[in-house]
């Protein structure tokens, strides 16, 4: 990378962020793909605990370099897409992000809401060469720094495919019938998978049944009621997916928890 280039990029970390700055000649992260070493996400506004748990923000770069970021279709569906990419496209993302977006000229103390308020806060978080920079919209960014950063990250990927989970941890949060959310059918019988399960603490499923899972909250407004028919017993839960990784605050998978 052009030295000139990394010289700029300094000068603007050390003049507005004040903390410590990246090594001059490389850009470097953690290799877990646990760590987070880019995300931009939306939160607040009116979204209950169901819709901000099942989450996926709109572009996270993780440490093993995979790229996640979530296409918007008609509706209430969304596309999951992923890729692996090249640690040089990810050096040339946190130069775009330094020296064009002046990303840490908004590494100021975030602003937290009125209590009785909910606004919609855009917030970035960039974890490169050891140190860990976030902001939120409320650090003065103008109304498309955000949609432009979102995009370049979802650029970076040449070869995007739809992603499906391999497995994740499952909530049923019980609740009564309500006439204006749509419903679908679910029996225990033919999948093997009872929802009930999954009320008291969050249950880890794989399989086929994760894929169904993922599919339905992906395709369905957020209201949606699932109903476990068993027998006679009829039980309405709205479900809760949380996948290491893709959405936002999810566990580890057992094999990670229990080492």
């Amino acid at each position: 990378m052009n030295h000139k280039v990394w010289a700029a990029i300094l000068a603007l970390i050390g003049l507005a962020a004040c903390r410590p700055a990246p090594n001059p000649n490389v850009v470097t992260w953690e290799r877990s793909p646990e760590t987070v070493i880019f995300r931009a996400e939306v939160i607040g506004g009116e979204q209950d605990t169901v819709q901000a748990l099942n989450e996926v923000p709109r572009c996270t770069i993780l440490g093993d370099n995979l790229v996640v970021w979530v296409n918007y279709l008609d509706g209430f569906e969304r596309q999951v897409l992923v890729d692996r990419v090249s640690d040089a496209a990810i050096a040339r993302f946190v130069e775009y992000l330094v020296v064009t977006e002046r990303i840490y000229t908004y590494d100021q103390p975030v602003m937290t809401p009125e209590p009785d308020s909910q606004p919609v806060i855009e917030v970035i978080t960039l974890f490169v060469n050891g140190v860990q920079h976030r902001a939120t919209s409320f650090n003065g960014w103008d109304q498309n720094w955000f949609q432009r950063v979102v995009s370049a990250c979802a650029n970076i990927s040449q070869t995007p495919v739809l992603y499906e989970p391999e497995g994740g941890w499952l909530r049923a949060l019980e609740t009564l019938y309500d006439i204006n959310s749509p419903t679908l059918a679910w029996r225990p019988s033919e999948t093997g998978l009872r929802l009930s399960d999954a009320v008291e603490e969050p249950l880890w499923i794989d399989g086929e049944n994760v894929r169904t899972i993922w599919r339905l909250l992906n395709t369905s407004p957020p209201n949606l009621l699932v109903v476990e028919l068993e027998g006679a017993s009829a039980r309405y839960f709205r479900l809760v997916l949380q996948v290491p990784g893709i959405t936002r605050a999810a566990p580890p998978p057992p094999s990670s928890a229990d080492t």
